[in-house]
């Protein structure tokens, strides 16, 4: 599988034209456009997580200061965000309930 980071190599003269700092740069860049997809799961639970930290860092936070509200702003967007990626499921589980009680 070719990358674009190859045909920059090819145009440079080839792999072994390369200086060994070239080599390494090219070798992380090469494993960052392999890497793993995130899924939609792998959101979910960075949101949930963030979240949490959100809610704890909240408790320990002096009302109705600068910083109070700052996180509560960001408690609300990752609250909205999980909401968005969760409301396929939910209105799955709603329907499924609804024809079970129809059944």
């Amino acid at each position: 599988m070719s990358t674009i980071i190859d045909d920059v190599v090819a145009k440079l003269g080839g792999f072994d034209k390369l200086e060994p700092e070239e080599v390494k740069t090219y070798t992380e860049h090469l494993e960052i456009l392999q890497g793993k997809s995130i899924s939609i799961e792998d959101t979910k639970i960075f949101v949930r997580k963030m979240i949490l930290n959100i809610e704890r860092a909240l408790v320990d936070t002096k009302e109705k200061s600068p910083e109070s509200i700052g996180l509560k702003a960001r408690l609300k967007n990752f609250l909205v965000l999980e909401a968005f990626l969760l409301s396929p499921e939910r209105a799955r589980e709603s329907l499924e309930q609804f024809y079970k009680q129809r059944i």
